[in-house]
């Protein structure tokens, strides 16, 4: 069973909170979770367009069921450098074999896929920042935007967000925000 104050949830549905925060239109988004889904991966990722993401983990993140953040945002763009050195391989064949027409229309595809590939790692990878830490384990559960900041038990992961029962506090204060940001900077800055 649920309870729902202002300023507190207990449930399992802790996401309705933390997806608000992740989807808003701030700036900026500071998280500090050991444990991130593929789930919350792929939309952080997505969201990353639009606002700086910077992530404090632990290790144990890095392969959480089969997953690993960081290789999760080299892959996004792995797909596309297949791709690139695929047509750059039909180059050089056209090339070799004096495809005059197709080889100028597979150099201008090539061009292209390397664009595209430039653009997605750079959005990618200027836009979401991870630290992972190296002496301790954190076990701290942050999710700070620039009007609301949550602090609880729910790990940035499927189950911890969608069905384990959880307690999370959703904070408004501009205040309590504030000096949750200067701790979030302190975590930062120590790894």
């Amino acid at each position: 069973m649920a309870t729902a104050k202002e300023d507190s949830y207990s449930g399992d549905s802790s996401y309705r909170y933390v997806d608000e925060l992740i989807k808003n239109g701030d700036d900026e988004l500071l998280i500090v979770s050991p444990y991130i889904s593929n789930y919350y991966i792929r939309m952080l990722v997505k969201k990353s367009g639009n606002k700086l993401i910077r992530i404090v983990t632990s290790k144990s993140s890095l392969g959480y069921k089969g997953t690993s953040i960081r290789n999760y945002l080299t892959n996004s763009v792995r797909g596309y450098m297949k791709a690139i050195a695929f047509m750059a391989l039909l180059e050089a064949i056209s090339i070799y074999l004096k495809f005059n027409y197709t080889t100028a229309i597979l150099a201008v595809i090539l061009l292209i896929m390397v664009l595209l590939a430039y653009r997605k790692y750079k959005k990618t990878d200027s836009n979401i920042k991870v630290k992972v830490a190296k002496d301790k384990f954190v076990h701290e559960k942050l999710y700070i935007g620039s009007d609301m900041a949550i602090v609880g038990s729910a790990n940035l992961t499927f189950n911890g967000m969608h069905r384990n029962v959880e307690h999370i506090d959703i904070i408004r204060s501009k205040d309590q925000i504030d000096r949750l940001k200067t701790h979030f900077e302190s975590l930062w800055r120590s790894n």
